[in-house]
C-alpha cells in the first residue's frame, strides 16, 4: 500500500509487477488483507472493504478507538484489525467492530491461519508482545462420521436466504476441492473452499451481506467432478 493506492502482484512480486485498482482515499494505509479473490479490508487512518477485487474501496462501519490502525488479518467475513494496544473483530466484514482485545503496548501485526478446523491468530508489537487468538471456529466443517462413497453436492439451506445459508458436499476421494460462487453473468462472487480436503462429508456457511439481492450459483470441483446449483437471496 502507498499513495492511495493497493498495490497487487500475480508474479510473487517480480520487478514491475505490481498493478493497482482505484483509489483507496486514504493517504495513510498500513495494512490489508483478502479472504478470497475479491474480498478484502485495508486499514490506516479508516477501515475500507472491497468485495470486487480493489477495484472499488467503502469505508466500513467506525471502529472504536482512536490513531492508527496498523494491521489487519481475517478469514471468511471474519476479520481483526490493531488499534494501539487494542484488537477489534468483525463477523460481518466491517459493518460492525467488537473491540475484542485490550492492552499494552501497541501492536503492529497480525497473521490469522486456518489450524486444524480452527481460527488461529497472532499480533505483535512493541518490546516483543505477542498476543494469541485460538480457537474460534471458522465455516466449514468435517463431519468425519460420515465415509461418503460417490461425490454429493447439496442444496443449500435455507433457500431462499438472508443473509447466510449452509452448503453441504461429499467427496469420495482425497484432494483438491474448490468450492465457488457466482452471478448469473457467470463473474465470480465468492471463494468458499479451495483447498486440499480428505475423504469426507463438509458444510460451509456462506455468508452474502455484502452482495445485492438475486440469483447466484455455487459450484463444486474435485477430481473428476464438477457440480453446480442455484440458490436465491432475497433481502
Amino acid at each position: 500500500t502507498n499513495n492511495t493506492r493497493v498495490y497487487h502482484s500475480t508474479n510473487f512480486g517480480a520487478t514491475g509487477s505490481w498493478s493497482f485498482g482505484a483509489s483507496t482515499g486514504s493517504v495513510s494505509t498500513y495494512g490489508v488483507w483478502f479472504t478470497n479473490a475479491t474480498t478484502g479490508i485495508c486499514v490506516g487512518t479508516v477501515a475500507l472493504l472491497t468485495t470486487n477485487g480493489g477495484t472499488t474501496w467503502t469505508a466500513t462501519g467506525a471502529v472504536g478507538g482512536t490513531g492508527n490502525m496498523t494491521s489487519v488479518g481475517g478469514s471468511g467475513s471474519n476479520f481483526w484489525l490493531t488499534r494501539g494496544g487494542n484488537i477489534h473483530g468483525t463477523t460481518n466484514l466491517g459493518t460492525s467492530w467488537t473491540q475484542t482485545y485490550t492492552g499494552t503496548p501497541a501492536l503492529w501485526a497480525t497473521s490469522i491461519a486456518v489450524t486444524s478446523g480452527c481460527l488461529a491468530g497472532w499480533s505483535s508489537g512493541a518490546t516483543g508482545t505477542v498476543v494469541k487468538l485460538n480457537g474460534t471456529p471458522v465455516a466449514v466443517n468435517n463431519n468425519n462420521n460420515e465415509v461418503p462413497n460417490v461425490y454429493r453436492l447439496e442444496q443449500n439451506y435455507p433457500n431462499p436466504f438472508n443473509p447466510t445459508t449452509t452448503i453441504r458436499f461429499s467427496i469420495p476421494k482425497e484432494g483438491n476441492v474448490e468450492l465457488r460462487v457466482y452471478d448469473l453473468l457467470g463473474r465470480e462472487i465468492a471463494v468458499l473452499v479451495n483447498e486440499f480436503k480428505p475423504i469426507g462429508s463438509y458444510s460451509v456457511d456462506f455468508d452474502a451481506s455484502a452482495i445485492a439481492s438475486g440469483v447466484y450459483f455455487y459450484s463444486l470441483k474435485s477430481a473428476d467432478f464438477a457440480g453446480t446449483k442455484k440458490m436465491a437471496l432475497i433481502k
